[in-house]
């Protein structure tokens, strides 16, 4: 009966000891902590591209073509003395279509309407003011978005990366801390989006008389995302 007894007494404290493996196990396994970090870099634009359109209307087809070619080629004269480069004045948009009078009926055709759309890239903003007076003196009419930039993206984004990701470590401390846990390793590093940037964009007027048009870029912010695992004790 001793021996029974005994025996149960051994069983029941090796149970107890299988049952308890699993709960040590689970207080020292480490925890993870799942954290988004941010950052954004800020730069002042060292590039400007400024859009614009000429417009021209004559009795005829080829007259309305032939002005508005003039116009552009006296744009073009004027971009390159100022410095732009050829590649540098790109053609957005060209049509003609057209026009009607419907004063009477059937409407009358009365001529033709052509168009040409420029983008100009200025990778020098000081000389803004001088490419717009440049492009109303020649006969282009409207100017529309200008629109800031910086050339190199690529490095901004790189410099915002870090920042996020250095906002992640230190948001995963600050959490490991209040649980009372140490930061011990990085698990795993995944970057939330692409680059990321918003522009300075403002909208100049549709004519500039004068050389100083009174447009001023803003800073361009650039951002970046990125989700981080760490792994605490």
């Amino acid at each position: 009966m001793k021996k029974r007894n005994w025996l149960l007494i051994v069983l029941a404290s090796f149970a107890m000891l299988l049952l308890g493996i699993p709960c040590a196990m689970a207080q020292n396994s480490p925890a993870k902590i799942t954290v988004q970090g941010n950052g954004s870099v800020n730069a002042e634009p060292d590039v400007v591209v400024v859009r614009m359109s000429a417009s021209s209307f004559a009795e005829n087809m080829l007259d309305a073509q032939t002005a508005i070619s003039g116009v552009v080629a006296a744009a073009n004269e004027g971009f390159a003395a100022l410095g732009i480069a050829p590649e540098d004045v790109v053609t957005v948009s060209y049509g003609y279509y057209p026009r009607y009078s419907y004063d009477t009926e059937p409407a009358e055709l009365v001529g033709y309407q052509a168009t040409h759309e420029l983008q100009v890239t200025c990778r020098d903003i000081s000389l803004l003011d001088s490419v717009i007076t440049a492009a109303t003196d020649s006969g282009i009419a409207e100017i529309g978005d200008v629109s800031f930039d910086v050339s190199d993206k690529r490095e901004l984004y790189r410099q915002a990366l870090e920042l996020a990701i250095g906002n992640a470590g230190d948001k995963a401390a600050a959490m490991a801390a209040a649980s009372g846990l140490t930061v011990v390793s990085l698990d795993s590093l995944t970057e939330n989006q692409g680059y990321d940037a918003r522009y300075a964009v403002m909208t100049a007027a549709k004519e500039a008389d004068t050389v100083n048009t009174g447009i001023r870029s803003g800073s361009m912010s650039v951002s970046a995302s990125v989700t981080a695992v760490y792994i605490a004790q």
